[in-house]
Order: structure tokens, then C-alpha cells, then sequence
């Protein structure tokens, strides 16, 4: 008989300011087995603080998918994608996403 093996949870980072679009992700990506992980304001992203005790190590990624919302608290979401690359965010930018909406 063999054993099963555990299979390790994804992260799931979300850059959104937006409560019902929060609720909606939050159930989607549990739903599939994500540990979800919330951020109101973009400007907290450890990495583009240029913090040294990020959760990713700068080797590796801290998730496996960044969403982000179109627009949150006067930034744009290609201005966070853009300050995460110069950071060193080790995510691929085929992992991330931007969502909008007609009410942005």
C-alpha cells in the first residue's frame, strides 16, 4: 500500500481595496486549495519597501500567483508590477494578474 503524499498548498497574494471583489477571490482560490493572503495598499508589499525580512527570500518567490486590482488608492497596478520587478520580486509576470472594473 503506498502513502500519500501531502501536496502543499499554493499562495495566493491580492493587492485589492475592494471588500465584495476580496470576498469573491478569497472563496474562489480556497476553493482550490490556496492559502490567500490580502493587502489593502500596494505600497505594503514587503518587497517594494525594499524590506529585508520579506517573506520571499529574494531568491525565491513568496507566491504562487499575485492579483492585483486596477487601481487602489491612487496607484496603478502597472505601477506596482513595475516597482515589484525593479525590487527584485522573484515572481514570474505570468503569474500575476490585474482585474478591473467598469466602477474603477
Amino acid at each position: 500500500m503506498t502513502e500519500a503524499v501531502a501536496k502543499e498548498k499554493l499562495n495566493a497574494n491580492i493587492f485589492c481595496d475592494n471588500e465584495a471583489a476580496r470576498k469573491l477571490l478569497a472563496k474562489v482560490l480556497a476553493a482550490h486549495d490556496y492559502n490567500v493572503y490580502f493587502c489593502d495598499y500596494p505600497k505594503d508589499c514587503l518587497v517594494l519597501l525594499g524590506k529585508k525580512d520579506c517573506i520571499c527570500t529574494r531568491e525565491s518567490r513568496c507566491a504562487d500567483i499575485v492579483i492585483l486590482w486596477s487601481c487602489m488608492h491612487g496607484l496603478r497596478a502597472t505601477d506596482v508590477l513595475k516597482s515589484q520587478l525593479e525590487g527584485g520580486c522573484k515572481l514570474t509576470i505570468k503569474n500575476k494578474i490585474i482585474l478591473c472594473s467598469t466602477s474603477d
